[in-house]
């Protein structure tokens, strides 16, 4: 074991200089990539630094750090993803409108500006993103007209033509917080009607790769970018930007202002040039100028944005859109009742 992890029941989270969490994607590049940088800056001199990388997607020892109700209880430097822990409304509240953390600052991209990631506040890093797009399988979209745009999805003649990243007892949050922005809860409704299903996006690659039509599969998937590309050369399959932006899941970095200059190692590699080329091999889009991320032309984000973000108790906010299209979703209730 690696000194990376060795931390893990001997360290209190705030003695940490880097918490390294990261989306399960990624999760094997990012600590194969802080590992190789690990052993030339200590090469180099650099001192060593108190480290831990979770190894499973569950955040391991420290998942609940986001629960200090002190700064010292924090560790210098964490990452995180999505919309989750860091943006629960009591952190929010508590170390984050304190003051206690300093953006990074990145060097200007075509992405970073007209995604509008830089927080005003300047707490906040996005370093990167993980974007959804839509596949379509023409097999079963037959005559009807291939979606453009997030707000398409609420047509009436999707109904059931759409699976959705998630599971069969919920789907994507980031999808029904953004239709939620755009449309309200009308949108969450009709958004109901015509998702048929949540799944992974391992198992909508493998379903519209299938030479047979899969009579469980749809004409419309919700699918991260990354599982996309294992489709785009198959004749039946159209991968769709879409013209209003690919969802934003993000890639953060919250760095404590008053250890900056102690942990700017840390902060140079999780916003430096190595890490960025590795993730975008594995088709995230780092906010790196030197690191072309190979988008389409004109690709833009839908990204939620600061203001949404600070103005919601974002947890609550979750749990209520989750409720209204659990309350709509057909598919769900036939599940749970045990029908077919």
């Amino acid at each position: 074991m690696s000194h990376v992890e060795a931390v893990q029941s001997t360290v209190p989270a705030g003695e940490l200089h880097f918490l390294g969490n990261t989306i399960c994607a990624l999760r094997d590049v990012f600590r194969i990539s802080f590992e190789e940088w690990t052993r030339e800056y200590e090469a180099r001199g650099g001192r060593r630094l108190s480290s831990y990388l979770p190894e499973k997607c569950s955040g391991g020892a420290y998942a609940e750090v986001w629960q200090a109700g002190h700064i010292n209880a924090f560790p210098a430097a964490v990452t995180g993803f999505g919309l989750g822990s860091f943006f629960h409304k009591p952190f929010m509240d508590t170390l984050v409108s304190a003051g206690h953390f300093k953006s990074v600052p990145l060097r200007e991209t075509p992405y970073f500006e007209a995604g509008q990631f830089r927080d005003p506040q300047d707490a906040f890093t996005v370093y990167g993103v993980y974007p959804y797009v839509l596949m379509i399988d023409h097999r079963h979209l037959g005559g009807l007209p291939v979606p453009c745009s997030w707000s398409d999805l609420l047509r009436p003649e999707y109904k059931d033509q759409i699976i959705a990243v998630g599971s069969s007892s919920k789907i994507s949050e980031l999808l029904l917080l953004t239709l939620y922005k755009q449309s309200g809860e009308d949108g969450i409704i009709r958004l109901a009607d015509n998702v048929k299903d949540g799944w992974h996006g391992r198992v909508m690659v493998k379903t519209v790769e299938s030479a047979e039509l899969n009579p469980e599969g749809a004409a419309i998937y919700v699918i991260p970018w990354l599982f996309a590309q294992a489709c785009k050369e198959l004749e039946h399959v159209t991968v769709i930007w879409p013209e209003d932006g690919a969802l934003v899941n993000p890639l953060l970095l919250l760095a404590q202002k008053d250890r900056l200059q102690e942990i700017q190692p840390v902060t140079d590699f999780v916003t430096g040039k190595s890490l960025a080329q590795q993730a975008t091999e594995r088709h995230f889009v780092m906010l790196h100028p030197e690191v072309d991320p190979g988008l389409p032309a004109g690709a833009g984000f839908n990204w939620l944005g600061w203001d949404f973000i600070r103005s919601h108790d974002l947890e609550a906010l979750k749990d209520k859109v989750q409720e209204v299209f659990q309350s709509h979703w057909k598919y769900a209730g036939l599940k749970n009742s045990g029908g077919c």
